[in-house]
This record gives structure tokens, sequence and C-alpha cells, in this order.
């Protein structure tokens, strides 16, 4: 579990990350924003879809994601105007999407495996390459970084976990602004 500030008032942006989560029989959170009723909080639930909070309004895969190994999945945040499109994805494959009215406004603290409101748990299983992009991307472009190693400087990576500590609770952004 690793926490830092971040302020994603009317930002668009994308948290990707590589997953293996443990059988459990409860929802766990997988990155939280501001964690309660009114923040964001990305998560799975007990039978693995990918779940989105955002200032209490939500959106879940159509399908459970099929976890038999490490996997990539990824929650686009694109803000517009007076509006949000939430987008999942397993890997490069788009599994939910859903439009909400308003427009996300918090500074406030990152949370990375803990942290979300009363209805999850802290993740437990694996995870790997944790990112949050400036931007809201695209399948395709998600694609594009998939299963790599990133350097710190790309195009619109704001924060970069490789979470390859080997043990303990927190981990350390390699993002170039870290």
């Amino acid at each position: 579990m690793s926490k830092s500030n971040c302020n994603l008032t009317g930002k668009s942006f994308t948290v990707d990350v590589m997953l293996n989560p443990a059988k459990t029989d409860h929802n766990m959170i997988v990155f939280s924003h501001n964690g309660y009723y009114d923040g964001v909080n990305f998560g799975l639930t007990a039978d693995h879809h990918l779940i989105a909070r955002i200032a209490g309004q939500e959106v879940t895969s159509r399908e459970p994601i099929p976890f038999n190994g490490i996997r990539q999945v990824a929650y686009a945040l694109k803000q517009e105007n007076d509006s949000m499109l939430l987008s999942l994805y397993d890997g490069s494959t788009l599994v939910g999407q859903k439009r909400f009215a308003g427009v996300y406004q918090e500074n406030d603290l990152l949370w990375i495996g803990c942290g979300g409101d009363e209805t999850f748990e802290n993740y437990q299983g694996e995870m790997l390459e944790f990112r949050l992009w400036t931007q809201s991307l695209s399948g395709a472009e998600l694609g594009e970084y998939s299963q790599k190693t990133l350097t710190g400087y790309e195009h619109g990576l704001f924060d970069n976990y490789p979470m390859n500590e080997g043990t303990g609770d927190h981990c350390y952004d390699r993002g170039v602004g870290a």
C-alpha cells in the first residue's frame, strides 16, 4: 500500500496496472483518491468484475476478468465540460463504459491498494506496474504500453510505480516528476 498527494481537479487520467488478485469473498480496492463517497474508488468485485465509483456514481465491467496469472487492467476517466466518461479495460479491450454528470474536483491523497470506502477491503494478491497517466488512454494506447517496463519519460506518464521492491507495504515512484 502506498500514498501520495495528487490534484485531479477537472483532469482526465488513466490508472493502468497489472493484477493477479487473491481469491476472496469481498470487494478489493486497487486505487483510491479521497477514498470516501465523494472520491474516486477503482477496484475489483468479489467475482472479479472491474468496478469504479466516482462521487457516488458507479460502473462495473460487463463480464468478470478471467485472472489466471498477472493481467493488465485499466480505468480511464475523460473529463470534458460538465461530464465524465469512465472506461474500463481488460488489457486493451473495452469491457465497460459509462458517462457521468459533473466533473471530479478533488485534491487529496492517492492511495494504491488501500483507502477505499467501506464497501472495499485492502487489495490482496500480486500487483505490478501501477501507472497514473495525465490523459484518458484508449485501448490502442494501453496496448502500446502493456507488459513493458517504462523508462518514466513516456508522454503523459505522471506516476510510475514498478512495484518491484520484492516485499513490504510501500512502493516508490519512478516517474520523471517523482
